[in-house]
């Protein structure tokens, strides 16, 4: 089998104006497609995701260099392919747009090589879980909603039967944070997962004094409390807390986490398959994590779609992340039935594009 054409498509999804974090203003989520065609007829698709800056760059690196690299290669060939041309980006980073440009053709050929096998992806993968992932819920987390907004929310999420749910905080005024917690957490019971994620925001100082002051409310975990390469500062917060810390969707690259882990760093890993360069990188994290007793809870930048296949495919996936933001773009997208993700047995990856999402979402 031969690689014959590759095509690039770039989406943009329109966003509800609550979304935000303590980093981030959101209007629209970015969808940039990479759909490979065979010799043998069968088509993969892959993908990455942005918040809108770089989108064009992505989509000029993919076109322009990445492509023709892939034509006329044996997608079976997708670890080897990925480590040269991996090995290439040294000259354009290793981290950010160049790897997330090879991340949407890698998991093309993922695709393909399970359509060619008449499989999900989870079981070509290994396979370990072929029913239901638990699955907890961010959607209705947002900085933006008020806090009557939040308990709102969280209650919905309880009772639709999500696992968990992740608010995010990061409020200039920290007495507003623990207020919203601690409104969440009374509405929701004392037992019920409930999750926060600074996305990164805080130096040490800041994030122990917020953890200290949200001990009382039992935070499931404290997701990305500093910045996404600070090893020493998150082995130290660590060490100060009981609270597992969750943290990884912005670290690209096994030897980062290798570092994390070895620090005592990390109670949650958190690999995140498109900024990883693929499905490749993410296994190879996972493996990692499993040999230090770490469990995984996957970044959700692919809004599940990968994410339901590659938790299937490991023991200590513990739950995946329920945004629905891509649910009009894929054929078939993820099936969520009382907050649990169905894990599907059709054959690939599920990152099949609609035609009509193409033509309604164009970005360009």
């Amino acid at each position: 089998m031969k690689i014959t054409a590759i095509q690039i498509h770039w989406l943009r999804l329109p966003l509800p104006p609550q979304v935000a974090d303590a980093m981030t203003n959101l209007s629209s989520w970015d969808f940039i497609a990479a759909q490979v065609d065979t010799d043998d007829g069968l088509t993969g698709w892959g993908y990455n995701c942005t918040i809108g800056e770089g989108s064009e760059t992505l989509v000029t690196l993919l076109l322009k260099d990445l492509s023709p690299r892939f034509i006329g290669h044996d997608p079976f060939m997708v670890r080897r392919l990925w480590q040269e041309i991996y090995l290439d980006r040294y000259f354009t980073g290793i981290t950010g747009v160049a790897v997330q440009g090879v991340a949407a053709l890698e998991i093309a050929l993922w695709d393909i090589i399970a359509k060619a096998c008449g499989q999900p992806l989870w079981r070509i993968l290994g396979g370990y879980n072929s029913g239901r992932i638990p699955a907890y819920s961010t959607n209705g987390g947002w900085l933006g909603f008020t806090e009557a907004e939040l308990v709102f929310n969280a209650k919905a999420i309880q009772r639709e039967g999500f696992c968990g749910f992740k608010m995010k905080i990061g409020k200039q005024d920290m007495a507003e944070d623990v207020s919203r917690v601690a409104a969440v957490r009374s509405a929701v019971g004392d037992s019920y997962p409930v999750m926060v994620d600074a996305n990164g925001r805080w130096d040490l100082t800041t994030a122990r004094r917020t953890i200290n002051a949200l001990s009382k409310y039992n935070i499931f975990w404290f997701e990305e409390p500093l910045h996404p390469f600070d090893v020493a500062g998150h082995a130290a917060l660590a060490r100060a807390t009981n609270v597992p810390i969750l943290a990884g969707e912005t670290i690209y690259d096994l030897r980062m986490f290798r570092d994390f882990m070895v620090a005592g760093a990390l109670g949650i890993a958190q690999p995140d398959v498109l900024k990883l360069g693929g499905i490749s990188g993410f296994m190879e994290v996972v493996a990692l994590a499993r040999a230090f007793g770490i469990p995984v809870v996957p970044a959700a930048h692919n809004m599940m779609q990968l994410d339901v296949h590659l938790m299937a495919a490991i023991p200590h996936g513990l739950m995946l992340e329920y945004i629905p933001w891509l649910e009009p773009v894929f054929e078939r997208p993820v099936r969520i039935d009382r907050g649990y993700a169905l894990v599907p047995n059709e054959p690939g990856a599920g990152t099949d594009v609609r035609t009509d999402a193409i033509t309604k979402y164009n970005a360009g």
